[in-house]
């Protein structure tokens, strides 16, 4: 039950980012809210895609949110190489460095297995 409130106050603070940060030059901060919380609801519902599993949490938690922090700051860094001007950059690096590592953990949570030593050869496989 209290992962669901997790998931709602991850979609709000998605939405209070996109109000703060409208992610495209003349967006509404209303627009811009929308955009957020539909990104962040886009992040639950592909965790939601991976729920039936048998758990080891801690572990692949732990390497979910890491591998999304990687993922997140690889793609902010390649995001300022091309974006120098753009509106938006505050927005993206925001997305990215909190998005990424948040889906990394709910996908961690919902399929240990995926990232459970003995299966990780299988991971990579699939």
């Amino acid at each position: 039950m209290l992962i669901y409130v997790y998931k709602l106050l991850f979609i709000l603070g998605f939405a209070l980012i996109g109000y703060k940060y409208p992610p495209f030059e003349g967006t509404s901060n209303v627009v811009g809210a929308t955009f957020g919380a539909a990104f962040a609801l886009a992040l639950v519902l592909l965790a939601l895609r991976v729920k039936n599993t048998e758990l080891k949490i801690l572990w692949s938690a732990t390497i979910g949110v890491l591998g999304g922090a990687f993922v997140g700051f690889i793609l902010v860094h390649l995001f300022e190489m091309v974006t120098q001007a753009f509106v938006a950059v505050i927005f993206f690096k925001i997305l990215f460095l909190f998005g990424f590592p948040a889906t990394g953990l709910f996908i961690g949570i919902n399929k240990p297995n995926m990232f459970s030593p003995l299966n990780i050869r299988e991971f990579f496989r699939g």
